[in-house]
């Protein structure tokens, strides 16, 4: 049974072959729970049904709601959460430049979403259980993990030249690093590049769209200084 890195990077890989298929989909708004759920596809079809990806696991009001909860266990005699155990919790956050096909900037929403972040991420109180599951978790420190995406589209020959997608993940990593993330095997959090500048025409529109990725984590030895109440 692959852990959490090993299915985010079979994910990754994945998804670099479906630039096609994603990529009109970033003008069209917010895509996260597609993804998600592109996520819990990977897993099934990888792991031949050994690990069950749960969505949308735990309570909203706590601000622990989780994407996903990758779960091992037996079902053969019925749902019986006694007899499944959460070993990897993971959520996905998705971060864009404009809102949809047109030029309004969306970028306000990247504090809010890395301070939910923070919160989901924060270690857990109890680790012996999670939403009425058993719970043991693979990572030696009992990492929740955050799958981000960064979604960057340009138009074709636009006069403001405004738009830059390295200027855009740059204000993000710091932002994030603020907030005491970081990649799964580095000390400062990161993207990987899925797709650069591809080419979508809608109605007559050139635009190119650029998604991004990275695996990050709370690092619990780092102290937020991003003026948030955590």
């Amino acid at each position: 049974m692959a852990g959490v890195v090993a299915l985010y990077r079979e994910y990754r890989e994945y998804l670099k072959q479906q630039k096609q298929q994603i990529a009109p989909l970033q003008l069209l708004g917010r895509i996260e729970d597609y993804l998600t759920k592109e996520f819990a596809g990977v897993i099934l079809r990888s792991q031949e049904s050994s690990v069950l990806p749960v969505l949308n696991v735990g309570k909203k009001k706590e601000e622990r709601r989780i994407d996903l909860a990758l779960v091992k266990g037996d079902l053969s005699d019925g749902v019986n959460k006694k007899e499944l155990t959460v070993w990897g919790l993971v959520e996905v956050k998705y971060l864009r430049n404009r809102h949809r096909f047109g030029k309004a900037n969306a970028e306000d929403e990247h504090e809010p979403t890395l301070r939910s972040l923070h919160k989901q991420l924060r270690r857990l109180e109890s680790t012996d259980s999670y939403a009425d599951y058993a719970m043991k978790l693979r990572s030696g420190k009992r990492d929740t993990y955050g799958i981000v995406f960064a979604s960057f589209v340009d138009r074709e020959n636009e006069e403001d030249g405004a738009v830059n997608g390295d200027q855009f993940r740059h204000k993000i990593i710091q932002k994030a690093k603020a907030h005491g993330f970081r990649t799964s095997n580095f000390k400062t959090p990161r993207f990987y590049p899925l797709y650069e500048d591809y080419p979508v025409t809608l109605l007559g529109g050139k635009y190119r769209v650029s998604l991004h990725i990275g695996l990050w984590r709370l690092d619990a030895d780092a102290g937020c200084d991003c003026g948030c109440a955590v």
